[in-house]
C-alpha cells in the first residue's frame, strides 16, 4: 500500500484551494487540515501552536507514520513537527518554506518587538486585502489580474475561486480569515529549534521564491541531512503554477 501524504497548506490558501494539484498526487492516499489556524489553536510567535495543530491532527487521523508535504507556512510547521515528534513521519518534503537565515530572523524579531510587522511584511497586504465579491465570476476576473495569481494554472485559479470563497448575504467572501492570515504573517518564526532532524527530508525551493542564496546556504549548513532540490522557473506558489510538474517531482521522492 502506498504511504499516505499529509499535506499542509500555505498561509491564506486553504487545502481545498489546492484541489487540482492534490489530485495529481494520486494514487497516494491524502489527508490535510482544511484551514490551519481556524480550529482553536493559537497563531503564536514562531508558529509553535500551529505545529501542535498538525501534530494533533496526525495523531488523531493516522495509525502509521505519514509522508509530510508542506508548502510555505505548511512546510515550516511540517519541519517543526518532524523535529519535535519524528516518529510520526516516514519522511518530509518541504516546498519553499519561508525559513530565513539568522540575520533576517533577528530583523523579524526586532520588527515584531517594535510592533511594526504590518509595515515590513506581507501582513500589510493581508490586512488590506479585498474580502468581498458580488459573484464568483467577479472574483475570478479580479484575481486573474493580480500579480500573485498571474502565473497560476487555470484550473488552480478556478479552484481558488471555488473553494477559497464562501457565500454570505452580500455575495461571496474569502473563506480563509483575513485576521488569521494577518496574524500568521506577523508571527513568522524568529527562532528555529537546534536539534538534529531524524526524518528523511527533501527541500524543494523555487528559483523565484522567498529564499535567497544566503538563506539556502544557512539551510544547508543547519540541516545538511536534507536533500535540496531546485524547482527551476517557478515562483513561491509553484504547486499552483505548475501542478503537474510539482506533483510528479514530489511523487518521485517518496520512498515506498
Amino acid at each position: 500500500m502506498l504511504p499516505t501524504i499529509e499535506f499542509a497548506h500555505a498561509n491564506g490558501f486553504g487545502a481545498l484551494t489546492y484541489s487540482y494539484f492534490l489530485e495529481q498526487l494520486a494514487p497516494h492516499p491524502l489527508s490535510y487540515i482544511p484551514k490551519l489556524g481556524h480550529n482553536g489553536f493559537l497563531v503564536d510567535a514562531s508558529w509553535h501552536d500551529l505545529s501542535n495543530e498538525l501534530i494533533s491532527h496526525i495523531k488523531s487521523t493516522h495509525q502509521q507514520p505519514i509522508v509530510g508535504v508542506g508548502h510555505s507556512l505548511g512546510g515550516v510547521i511540517t519541519l517543526l513537527a518532524a523535529l519535535r515528534q519524528p516518529e510520526l513521519f516516514r519522511q518530509i518534503i518541504l516546498l519553499d518554506p519561508p525559513l530565513f537565515r539568522a540575520f533576517k530572523r533577528s530583523v523579524i524579531g526586532m520588527i515584531r518587538l517594535l510592533n511594526l510587522s504590518s509595515y515590513f511584511s506581507p501582513a500589510n497586504k493581508a490586512k488590506n486585502r479585498r474580502t468581498q465579491f458580488a459573484s464568483r465570476v467577479e472574483a475570478y476576473d479580479y484575481f486573474k489580474e493580480k500579480a500573485l495569481f498571474k502565473s497560476f494554472h487555470k484550473q488552480c485559479l478556478q479552484d481558488y475561486v471555488q473553494y477559497g470563497l464562501k457565500e454570505n448575504t452580500e455575495g461571496f467572501e474569502l473563506d480563509f480569515s483575513a485576521a488569521v492570515e494577518y496574524a500568521v504573517f506577523c508571527n513568522a518564526p524568529g527562532q528555529i529549534p537546534h536539534t538534529n532532524l531524524k526524518v528523511p527530508a527533501h527541500f524543494i525551493y523555487s528559483t523565484k521564491g522567498v529564499l535567497d542564496a544566503k538563506d539556502l546556504a544557512w539551510h544547508q549548513k543547519t540541516f545538511p541531512q536534507i536533500n535540496y532540490i531546485e524547482f527551476e522557473n517557478g515562483g513561491h506558489l509553484f504547486p499552483q503554477e505548475q501542478p503537474h510538474r510539482a506533483a510528479e517531482l514530489i511523487k518521485s521522492l517518496i520512498v515506498r
